[in-house]
Order: C-alpha cells, then structure tokens, then sequence
C-alpha cells in the first residue's frame, strides 16, 4: 500500500499547494496553517503540516483550468494579408 503521510515538510506542504516554501513559512508564522513543532535545533525548529491543513487549504490555491493559453489563430490576421479597404 502507498499510503500518504500524515505530517508533512515545509516543502512537501508547498508542492501540493503550488506554493514556494517561503510562503508555507509566512502562513505559519502568521498563524493562517496549523503545524507541529517536531523538533527544536540550534537553528531553528523543525515543523510538519498536518495533511488534513493541506486538504483544507487545496480549493483556496487550485489553479482553474484555462480553455486555452494559445489565442484562436483563426481570429488574427497577419497586416501582410489584409486586404485593402
């Protein structure tokens, strides 16, 4: 079975969400995502995001579906073939 773990970094958080690390650390800093203190080091502490954050958090930062990033060719008309008027 491959199943999901339960708590995760900082950069596992940020991938599922298509967001930079930097922003996972401002959103906990600023209370807005829960997290889990794992560990304290001389450089800091080590933080999980609890998966059931990153479920909640996923329809605020899903990017809708475009139809199309590429203009209907069709509709532009290079000046070389207009015609003229």
């Amino acid at each position: 079975m491959d199943e999901q773990p339960q708590l995760l970094t900082v950069k596992q958080a940020a991938h599922e969400l298509g967001l930079a690390p930097t922003s996972i650390y401002t959103m906990m800093d600023r209370e807005k995502i829960k997290f889990v203190i794992v560990r304290k080091t001389q450089r800091g502490l080590n933080r999980r995001i609890p998966r059931s954050e990153i479920e909640r958090l996923k329809p605020l930062y899903e990017i809708p579906e475009q139809q199309s990033p590429i203009p209907d060719q069709s509709a532009i008309t290079p000046e070389s073939e207009e015609q003229p008027g």
